[in-house]
């Protein structure tokens, strides 16, 4: 079978250059265009290599691994090794998926697999595929991490108690008059106050942010529960600060972290209010 050089390096070149920004879009790596290009052009290089040892299964295979890696170690500019090995698995899993979906396409339309203009046409769909993959996996991701660190919490304002789900967020450090504040949207607000929003003394509340200065509408609670396990920790006067943006899927509040204090309690303690005034 003849074998032109071109279609090797224009194949290869297209296929480690959308596997490797993929990857690195995937695990949030940074990745300039120029490294870009200069690593899917080296792996592209390699490949010519892999015709001349087509019947040394063994070393093939061995020479293909070696330069995967070679290939992701110039790309990431990091000192995390961890962060290189996850990259570098990435690349590989992104690699077998987009080449067996060529390969398998290929076969199901009786194409032929060795034309660089075939090679593109698939491709291009096959990425943008891996893309989506990649964002329903960050996303997965990110709800399981949101769901570590999520609790139950019970509210309690002018004889109204509340069910709600709470986000531990270790960078909120929100207070006001040396109260911690959680933080609500407006609409779980009007939900909490209810038939009392017009008896309820609302404060404005300045703060502060990376993203400048602003002031929200805050009040206290009378009371709040949060279910560490099945045991709460229990405060009052704590205040809660109404935010004009969503917060967040998957919970009601953002807590504040004074108030997750993992102890263990005796039964007679759950039913102590700790107050944080």
């Amino acid at each position: 079978m003849i074998i032109y050089v071109e279609d090797v390096l224009i194949n290869n070149f297209i296929i480690d250059y959308l596997t490797l920004k993929a990857t690195f879009a995937l695990t949030g790596t940074p990745l300039s265009k120029g490294r870009l290009f200069l690593c899917a052009f080296f792996g592209s290089i390699l490949a010519l290599i892999f015709p001349l040892i087509e019947s040394e299964k063994v070393l093939s295979s061995i020479i293909r691994v070696l330069s995967g890696c070679l290939i992701t170690l110039i790309a990431y500019k990091g000192k995390s090794l961890r962060k290189y090995f996850i990259n570098t698995a990435v690349f590989f899993t992104y690699t077998f998926l987009l080449i067996g979906v060529i390969l398998g396409i290929s076969s199901l339309l009786n194409l032929n697999v060795e034309n660089s203009i075939i090679i593109s046409f698939i491709a291009l769909p096959v990425y943008f595929l891996l893309k989506i993959f990649g964002a329903v996996i960050t996303y997965l991701y990110r709800q399981k991490s949101v769901r570590v660190l999520t609790y139950r919490v019970e509210l309690s304002l002018m004889n109204k108690k509340v069910n709600c789900t709470g986000f531990l967020d270790t960078g909120n450090g929100l207070y006001y008059k040396d109260n911690p504040v959680i933080v609500c949207n407006k609409d779980f607000a009007l939900s909490l106050m209810g038939e009392n929003v017009g008896k309820i003394k609302l404060n404005k509340m300045p703060f502060s942010t990376v993203n400048g200065n602003g002031e929200n509408l805050c009040f206290n609670l009378d009371l709040i529960k949060i279910y560490l396990t099945d045991k709460p920790n229990i405060f009052n006067n704590v205040t809660i600060m109404v935010s004009k943006n969503a917060i967040g899927d998957g919970y009601d509040l953002i807590l504040h972290p004074d108030l997750i204090i993992k102890e263990n309690l005796d039964e007679k303690d759950t039913s102590v209010i700790k107050k944080v005034c």
